[in-house]
């Protein structure tokens, strides 16, 4: 009885490496989307490294890490097409700031993506919003706490500052995330 259980084991271990090598030199299709924006460039990260290093400089030490991706040219969105099956990395966007990366696990079926390139100007605007935000609301709120006799401004002023600064805060973090690249499975 054991030997009739090892045998059938090794059948099919046997049969679903081969089915798993079938599946492996197969392809997928893929279609990549877009939502207001034409000619999104979507890139193959080829490899990545990470580096650590230390200094030693006037008496001061430390330590520093480096990461490094290398790209490739893949796709321009709207676009479809066939991919060797198994596991990709893509990324949206050159820069090391403004990007998203994002894994397609190629199995044999097609799938379709939705993406989006962002939009770097309004990102930019909205970090700039989101710390002035933070300016404001600490000054005006230094200056609301502190007694009339010793404060820079009226208590008025201080209250619009604190309430504006907490508008801008708001507002530049809702303007950064929404104008992040995206990558999205629809199906």
């Amino acid at each position: 009885m054991k030997t009739t259980s090892l045998i059938l084991i090794c059948v099919m271990l046997i049969l679903g490496d081969y089915a798993f090598a079938q599946q492996a030199n197969s392809t997928s299709f893929i279609e990549f989307e877009t939502i207001n924006s034409a000619g999104v460039p979507i890139f193959e990260v080829v490899g990545q490294s990470t580096g650590l290093g230390s200094f030693h400089s006037g008496g001061k030490s430390g330590f520093m890490t480096t990461q490094g991706t290398n790209l490739q040219p893949a796709f321009m969105a709207p676009t479809s097409a066939e991919i060797t099956n198994g596991w990709h990395r893509y990324q949206i966007g050159e820069s090391s700031l403004f990007r998203k990366k994002f894994d397609v696990v190629a199995d044999g079926r097609t799938q379709r993506w939705l993406v989006s390139g962002g939009n770097p100007g309004l990102n930019i605007l909205g970090w700039l919003t989101y710390t002035a935000g933070v300016g404001f609301v600490t000054f005006g709120g230094l200056e609301w706490m502190m007694d009339s006799d010793y404060a820079a401004i009226n208590q008025g002023t201080a209250v619009g500052m604190t309430i504006g600064g907490a508008a801008a805060f708001i507002g530049g973090l809702v303007l950064v995330f929404k104008t992040l690249p995206r990558a999205t499975r629809i199906q």
